[in-house]
């Protein structure tokens, strides 16, 4: 049996003007997981915004891309959400996992490893082989 290989994409987390641009990073990578370490910007102040749909059903309409929130879960250390993003051009859609980790604050750091290791085995055993965006700041 062959080697598996996970491949991945390490990114700051896009900035309110480059939005856009982290969304066809990941498309043109073929990304199927965001992983976002840092925490969302709730304020103004210059933690990552929110780049993705927050409601279930919501869009967010992008230049090439439309995103949709299909479903949210969470959990103590994370919330998962899968989001359906589609090709303007194309019309093609694909799915892509993001996930949040809630335990990673500010100038600190996670207050247990246990909870970041744990993050891969709230995944379906099908993305174990695929793109994965790691974004932090």
């Amino acid at each position: 049996m062959g080697e598996r290989f996970l491949r991945y994409v390490v990114a700051q987390a896009p900035l309110r003007e480059s939005i856009e641009d982290f969304w066809q990073m990941v498309w043109e990578s073929g990304t199927q997981i965001v992983v976002m370490l840092c925490e969302l910007d709730e304020s103004s102040s210059s933690l990552a915004p929110c780049y993705w749909p927050q409601k279930r059903k919501a869009k967010m309409r992008l230049a090439d891309y439309t995103l949709t929130l299909n479903s949210t879960t969470s959990s103590r250390h994370q919330v998962t959400s899968i989001v359906s993003m589609k090709c303007l051009a194309s019309g093609e859609r694909r799915s892509v996992y993001h996930l949040r980790f809630l335990g990673w604050k500010t100038g600190s750091v996670p207050e247990s490893e246990d909870a970041l290791l744990g993050m891969p085995q709230l995944l379906p055993p099908f993305l174990s082989l695929c793109t994965v965006d790691i974004c932090c700041r």
